[in-house]
């Protein structure tokens, strides 16, 4: 069961009312770590992606703790540290008792806000009206509950729930992020039960991690995208994009013929080496990228439907929130179902999944 769970639920709350997609107990690792079995640095209690109108990504860390064992200053000292780790942009302490003013200046210029729980209460609303309603399925604890569990209740889920917590939203590539998302969905696909609730609730929390990489992908992709570019250059583009570098793409496609040639026909896949269902991914980009602004708002959607999924009972506040939002924009249902629908053709999952979305989407929109 998750710790601190009221500061973390204050932290949640004010991410998801201020478009942030929030994550928790988000595990801390090395890029660079030379062990045989992976360790562990440290966790951020809540991380929040925010991402701009344009596809820039900007994170927020989180640091609850109901216990003072340290002063703020020197909490400030270690959580500017990893801000630093993580590469985030800003931190928050939230704690029970308050800090100095002086510490809380001197932490502040370190990109460190120190907050008592009446203090951050008041600095969130001030923020959002919204924070003092209940508008939102992503403070339900009992959920992130279940969500950090699923991993030991459903061992062959392990990897992909890792990435969907963990390695999601650490990852700075979001052509990379989108490579490892599918990879892991693809090898999870026979695992996944569309009649199981807090599977539909993993595949939802994929499909968010799949837009959230998606719109830092067009980001950038679209400050070199023309529409005057036939659709034989704009794959290639894409293709070598996705790849990050015509180098790498060259390197892994001359390693899958090596192996094809070695090994005969035995060998899974062909000479080829695409991402999955690969005309179907060009198109999805190509959508993208007639209104790129759409995406920002998306992982944060279908990230309140996965929760949605998951919860003891609807929230009609939270569901009139998401109309509004959805309704913003014409083009975010149609990009949601057409992401769905790649993602669950390209991992070979049943059909179930993504007409569930549609039907919950509807349904809100009704």
């Amino acid at each position: 069961m998750i710790k601190d769970r009221g500061q973390k639920k204050l932290a949640l709350r004010c991410c998801a009312t201020q478009g942030i997609v929030p994550f928790a107990e988000v595990i801390v690792r090395s890029n660079t770590s030379i062990e045989d079995i992976p360790l562990n640095i440290t966790d951020v209690d809540v991380l929040g992606i925010e991402m701009g109108h344009f596809g820039s990504a900007r994170r927020i860390l989180f640091d609850c703790k109901t216990a003072n064992k340290q002063s703020g200053i020197n909490r400030a000292l270690w959580v500017s540290g990893l801000r630093h780790l993580i590469l985030a942009d800003t931190g928050f302490i939230i704690q029970a008792k308050a800090a100095p003013d002086t510490h809380r200046l001197a932490a502040s210029s370190m990109g460190v806000n120190i907050h008592t729980e009446d203090s951050f209460r008041r600095y969130a609303a001030s923020l959002s009206l919204d924070f003092d309603r209940d508008v939102t399925y992503l403070d339900d604890m009992d959920c992130w509950d279940e969500l950090m569990l699923s991993g030991q209740r459903f061992p062959s889920l392990a990897d992909l729930l890792f990435f969907i917590t963990t390695q999601s939203p650490l990852e700075q590539s979001g052509a990379k992020g989108l490579r490892l998302g599918l990879s892991f969905l693809m090898r999870s696909a026979g695992e996944l039960d569309p009649n199981k609730p807090v599977h539909r609730m993993i595949y939802a929390c994929a499909l968010s991690s799949f837009l959230l990489h998606s719109a830092m992908t067009i980001a950038n992709l679209k400050d070199v995208f023309d529409f005057s570019l036939s659709k034989d250059d704009f794959e290639r583009r894409l293709r070598y994009f996705l790849w990050e570098g015509k180098d790498n793409y060259e390197i892994r496609l001359k390693l899958r013929r090596a192996l094809t040639e070695r090994e005969g026909p035995s060998i899974e896949g062909t000479t080829e080496f695409d991402l999955p269902q690969w005309s179907k991914l060009v198109e999805l980009m190509r959508s993208y990228l007639e209104a790129p602004s759409a995406l920002a708002q998306l992982a944060l959607i279908t990230k309140e439907l996965a929760f949605r999924t998951a919860a003891h009972a609807i929230k009609p506040d939270a569901d009139v929130r998401l109309a509004k939002i959805l309704s913003s924009n014409n083009r975010s249902r149609q990009f949601i179902f057409l992401s769905s629908n790649y993602i669950s053709s390209a991992a070979a999952l049943p059909k179930d999944f993504s007409r569930q979305i549609e039907e919950t989407l509807n349904f809100i929109m009704r």
